[in-house]
């Protein structure tokens, strides 16, 4: 239609100003990634992984305290296997804390945990406690684009029991309604930091810039 490019310019320009307060690159060394199930966790990972071990040459160690999920530990193995890095499973905050210590001379350190359905409010304790024994992180609460809107906030609301500093949004390639990303950010005054655009690993995932989720944004609704 006439015009139809330069208002679709004009928009994904007013919108990148807009999502400029909800992106924030991340910079640190040990990362860790709580969510529900099912939203893409450990695939996540595996890609942040893969990043920083193949393409910034990172020395890094994976850990996982995702014992409860059959086929969990052995997903991630794969990915350890494949990237080349050590994987180290763990069942308590003692042996976390003693995982992470093990890994002092790393780069960069990416930590797992089990899905939590987030009504669960002692799981989400019992998560905290397994977090707390981990310094200097960054958390990332990892949500799934094709969540209805509702059940996303009320999820960002309870999982702050686990505590979480960064946002992942999966799925970003899977649903149209992609305002729930600024939605989410802005109750919870947490940054997005990536989203994933697929399954592949290490490729479909971006760092979270204004531009390129506007983009994405308008993309989604055209």
């Amino acid at each position: 239609e006439p015009g139809g490019g330069r208002e679709k310019e004009v928009l994904i320009r007013h919108l990148a100003d807009l999502l400029a307060q909800f992106v924030k690159p991340v910079e640190g060394r040990i990362y860790c990634f709580v969510g529900p199930t099912g939203v893409g966790k450990t695939t996540t990972l595996a890609k942040l992984a893969a990043h920083a071990a193949l393409f910034r040459q990172q020395k890094t160690a994976l850990i996982t305290a995702d014992t409860y999920r059959i086929g969990a530990v052995d997903q991630l193995r794969t990915y350890a296997d494949i990237l080349n890095v050590p994987l180290e499973v763990v069942m308590t905050p003692e042996e976390m804390a003693q995982a992470v210590e093990n890994h002092r001379d790393k780069d960069a350190i990416f930590i797992d945990t089990t899905g939590r359905p987030s009504k669960n409010t002692e799981q989400l304790k019992e998560l905290r406690m397994m977090l707390d024994s981990v310094p200097d992180k960054i958390t990332f609460l990892v949500l799934s684009c094709t969540t209805k809107s509702s059940d996303m906030l009320r999820i960002a609301k309870d999982f702050e029991l686990a505590g979480y500093d960064h946002l992942i949004f999966t799925k970003v390639d899977e649903t149209r309604s992609l305002g729930t990303i600024i939605n989410v950010a802005n109750h919870t005054g947490c940054p997005v930091a990536y989203v994933t655009t697929g399954q592949n690993v290490p490729d479909d995932i971006m760092q979270a810039e204004p531009k390129t989720l506007a983009t994405l944004m308008v993309e989604a609704l055209t």
